[in-house]
């Protein structure tokens, strides 16, 4: 339980937060000053003889202090390379604006190039469109003609640049859909489809107004609920029980406890591809989980959870953890790891889809289940054996031999079973079934490779076919995957 602030630690208003920063660097300064004034400062550096060129700065000129050292004065640096000035449009395309004489004056003298307006001439002038060209431009492209249309909404301009003709558009569309419909069509008249063109300007209208209307209700969640959210994602694995009902609670207050008008895929996408970016509780969990995969697959990495994976890995998979990624795991193995590990090997098949690079070497070949795994099928369906499985026979590894290719006999498997359990025909059946069942391009490596597990390969992260390396992991990257 979170014990309440008391009376006397409370911050009643603004006042007196800044008498108390006020103390603090009041205190710190005199301290600084009583500790310069305590140690003398070195004697200052002999001047640069005349022929010395300027080429550095004294730290001192820039009072720049480390905190934890005092700095020698004779220290220098470098001076930060000027910024370059961003550089100056060629061309402005400007909606919305009534270009009268006084606003024309101002730009004339402003402004050295070309300006086209369209003006809508009326009671209370208000609508226009514009395009202008700087002035050294115009020497080097062709303006070849000027269309308007009666409204003031419309200004199009042909170029000719390097034998290339180009269209340039400024529009400034209605506020009301009722006068939309009319105004798109007179913009299709001026839109020709035999040339290059560019359509710019205000379109005031949105693809859709449910997204328009939530955006704010979003930004409410995203700026006062879930920063203490994801703190706790970070190291704690919620149940998707409580992720859902996390859930339905912001898209209830996103649509006012009613039914929500667009479909959840579009809620979560992020802005930039015309969603609201509502986060997803589910995906962003796996997004905090998939960011250990960064220290889990680096061999210059060492701790204690890394060795405790590893044993859980060990104990129920019979692989190390990094090998773990290779393949394709079930989710009853799955289930026998501790509650984060689930969510990192679910997470991993999330991200996946599941499919993993082929193996091209014995060692990975020998990490593959020998069940439940949808690359070993017998009569189009994965196999299963729990005898097989609690006796230990669980992957390829587990049935082939380590100084010679091949696979293990039938006498040396049968040592290892309790005859009252089984009989020697069941067991030579199910490794026939298994044997035809593995695909072929695995047997030829198990029949002429030799097992090592030196210099085992990395597992890769491949997705939509470009390979993503794990110190690339973040969980803004991950997230983005996953919800695509």
């Amino acid at each position: 339980m979170i014990n309440p602030i008391s009376e006397s630690t409370r911050v009643d208003d603004n006042s007196t937060v800044k008498n108390q920063v006020e103390n603090v660097v009041t205190v710190l300064v005199s301290e600084q000053h009583s500790c310069e004034a305590d140690t003398p400062l070195p004697p200052p550096p002999p001047p640069l003889p005349p022929s010395t060129p300027p080429r550095c700065v004294s730290r001192k000129n820039f009072h720049i202090k480390a905190a934890d050292e005092r700095l020698s004065e004779t220290e220098t640096i470098n001076p930060p390379p000027p910024t370059p000035p961003p550089p100056s449009p060629s061309t402005i395309v400007k909606p919305q604006t009534y270009w009268d004489a006084d606003l024309m004056g101002i730009i004339n003298r402003k402004w050295e190039g070309r300006v086209i307006t369209n003006n809508y001439d009326s009671v209370t002038p208000s609508r226009g469109v514009a395009i202008l060209i700087r002035k050294d431009i115009l020497n080097s492209v062709t303006v070849s003609s000027t269309s308007l249309d009666n409204e003031g909404r419309i200004v199009r301009i042909d170029l000719e640049i390097d034998n290339r003709n180009l269209s340039i558009l400024s529009i400034y569309a209605p506020n009301h859909s009722r006068d939309r419909i009319a105004f798109l069509q007179t913009l299709g008249t001026f839109i020709d489809s035999g040339r290059e063109c560019i359509v710019c300007g205000d379109y005031n209208d949105v693809f859709n107004h449910y997204l328009d209307r939530g955006k704010g209700k979003v930004t409410v969640i995203q700026s006062l609920l879930v920063t203490q959210l994801y703190h706790i994602l970070t190291v704690l694995c919620i149940p998707n029980g409580i992720a859902d009902r996390i859930q339905t609670l912001f898209t209830n207050f996103i649509w006012d406890n009613k039914q929500a008008q667009i479909k959840y895929s579009s809620v979560i996408n992020s802005k930039s591809n015309g969603g609201l970016g509502l986060p997803d509780i589910k995906l962003k969990s796996n997004a905090f989980g998939l960011k250990v995969l960064k220290n889990v697959c680096s061999i210059d990495f060492f701790s204690i959870w890394k060795s405790v994976l590893n044993y859980y890995t060990l104990k129920y998979a019979k692989s190390q953890a990094t090998d773990l990624l290779k393949v394709t795991t079930s989710r009853h193995m799955i289930k026998e790891f501790p509650p984060f590990y689930q969510l990192l090997f679910n997470a991993w098949n999330l991200l996946t889809n599941d499919c993993r690079p082929p193996p091209n070497n014995l060692y990975d070949v020998s990490l593959q289940p020998l069940f439940d795994n949808p690359l070993i099928k017998h009569e189009n369906k994965p196999i299963k054996c729990k005898l097989f499985s609690s006796y230990g026979i669980k992957t390829i590894f587990d049935i082939i031999y380590y100084v010679i290719p091949g696979f293990l006999l039938l006498g040396v498997i049968v040592d290892d079973f309790n005859e009252s359990e089984c009989t020697l025909d069941y067991i030579a059946k199910m490794l026939d079934i298994i044997q035809s069942a593995i695909p072929h391009d695995w047997l030829q490596i198990i029949n002429t490779e030799e097992y090592t597990s030196k210099c085992a390969p990395e597992p890769i992260c491949i997705i939509n076919g470009e390979e993503l390396k794990f110190d690339k992991f973040t969980s803004k990257t991950v997230y983005n995957i996953l919800i695509k």
